[in-house]
């Protein structure tokens, strides 16, 4: 039995135990599913009807979501088929990696959206679930493996931990996972020997973590109960913080993504919730959203907007520039299973099962839909001159106070050199790059990367150096 298929039948059962333990049974009888809890079609021409209906904790009401037309549209620009299983997608552009279950990860080159091309394929020892790039690496909760570290080119190491790894998170030199009933932290400055240095115990009984995310001196996690709230500021000693759960909608938090103080959960049954954690010993619903269809099994925010990997349900984007007030701003029927999201400023990259889809939103009746076009957002324009030979100029627009980097990254997606990495006020500005890598030699002739970035946003551009 795979990895997917487990997590899929173990949650299953548990929200039917809890619906026949809760529920009166006349409830259950009303309700218009086949089931309180169909498990989800696993091809597209069985997909579940779980859409007509969402559970409170007493009743069953219609749908409510965001009525067609939608302001924006998706529009599909590349696809690369996977002859694995796309489970989670993570982008260091120009280079996504895909976790692709019994496959591996498989490095794809997508600095041309439109032909994504396979240029590697890593053979992880266990199945790849869940992942997250970062630099050069790529850390990859590997399920009964526990968790492997590899570059594009092969593992450089790992550990095999306790119980059954299906989510990670790196900050800094730590690497956080979700490692079935535990959080287990681990130091990764040197990435061939992780050393456990911390563990916290889900406080859920019978839990399973399937998902991490870390910001600052907290990491959250989701185990299919609840929200928990951990600092780690020490990471030898992590403390708990506080917890959300729900005690009016049914509440099975699947993945998490928090940014701004506000956490944007993908609750398995159907809904985005969005929860303030500003106070993480009290933190509370500020609104959710639901979509006409399919089960939220991922999330990414990008400025105004979550992107949610809603499985039989596709692509779905909401437009979160009001938290208490989250709307639809589009949707795209997938032509499989959608598992697993990423979004930077340019694009939402989409682990569709067998395939990787790439997408650009575009708001209905605008000719241009690059991201550069918009205001309010963090801009990388175009260096100059463009070809160059030993010196170029790197404009570039912060919206307001950030944490600014900008690096340049070789076609292969070494780091080459660091040329921005401190608080920015908003406003304009330039550096230049005088084609040196980090040792002060010369980089050679060809195509590199200027990749900006803040907090949350992203920003990519190709430069050509010719000697």
């Amino acid at each position: 039995m795979d990895g997917t298929k487990r997590v899929r039948t173990s949650g299953a059962s548990r929200f039917a135990l809890l619906v026949l333990l809760i529920l009166p049974v006349p409830l259950i009888a009303q309700t218009p599913f086949q089931t309180p809890y169909p498990i989800p079609a696993r091809t597209p021409e069985a997909r579940s009807d779980i859409g007509e209906g969402w559970f409170l904790k007493d009743k069953v009401i219609p749908r409510q979501a965001s009525p067609a037309p939608y302001p924006d549209t998706l529009i599909l620009v590349g696809t690369y088929e996977t002859p694995g299983k796309a489970q989670d997608v993570w982008v260091e552009y120009p280079l996504a990696y895909l976790a692709s279950d019994y496959l591996g990860v498989e490095v794809i080159d997508v600095s041309d959206p439109t032909n994504p091309v396979l240029i590697n394929t890593i053979d992880t020892p266990g199945q790849a679930f869940d992942l997250m790039a970062q630099d050069t690496l790529v850390y990859v909760a590997d399920d009964y493996s526990g968790f492997q570290i590899s570059n594009s080119t092969g593992i450089v190491g790992g550990y095999d931990t306790p119980r059954i790894s299906r989510g990670i998170f790196v900050q800094d030199s730590f690497a956080y996972v979700a490692d079935y009933d535990s959080l287990l932290i681990f130091n990764v400055a040197d990435p061939t020997t992780p050393q456990l240095v911390g563990t916290f115990a889900s406080l859920s009984s019978g839990a399973e973590i399937e998902a991490v995310f870390v910001r600052g001196s907290y990491a959250y996690f989701a185990d299919g109960y609840a929200i928990y709230i951990v600092d780690v500021s020490n990471p030898s000693l992590p403390q708990y913080a506080g917890q959300y759960s729900d005690s009016v909608y049914w509440f099975i938090p699947y993945n998490i993504y928090v940014v701004n103080n506000l956490a944007y959960v993908a609750n398995y049954f159907n809904e985005l919730f969005i929860i303030d954690v500003s106070d993480p010993a009290n933190p509370f619903r500020v609104s959710f959203a639901y979509p006409p269809t399919g089960y939220a099994w991922d999330v990414k925010v990008m400025g105004n907007h979550a992107y949610v990997a809603n499985w039989d349900g596709g692509l779905w984007a909401v437009d979160v520039s009001d938290p208490a007030n989250p709307q639809t701003a589009a949707i795209y029927d997938t032509p499989d299973l959608c598992g697993g999201v990423f979004a930077d400023s340019d694009y939402i990259y989409v682990a569709d099962h067998y395939s990787l889809l790439i997408f650009e939103r575009t708001p209905n009746g605008i000719a241009e839909s690059h991201p550069l076009s918009r205001t309010g957002r963090l801009r990388l324009m175009q260096n100059s001159p463009n070809p160059f030979d030993a010196l170029t100029t790197i404009p570039y627009e912060i919206p307001v106070l950030s944490h600014v980097s900008m690096r340049v990254h070789d076609s292969a997606g070494r780091l080459i050199k660091e040329l921005v990495n401190k608080e920015t006020e908003p406003g304009t500005h330039s550096v230049s790059w005088d084609g040196r890598d980090l040792s002060g030699n010369e980089a050679p002739s060809g195509v590199y990367f200027c990749r900006l970035s803040s907090r949350s946003q992203t920003e990519s551009r190709k430069m050509i150096l010719l000697r």
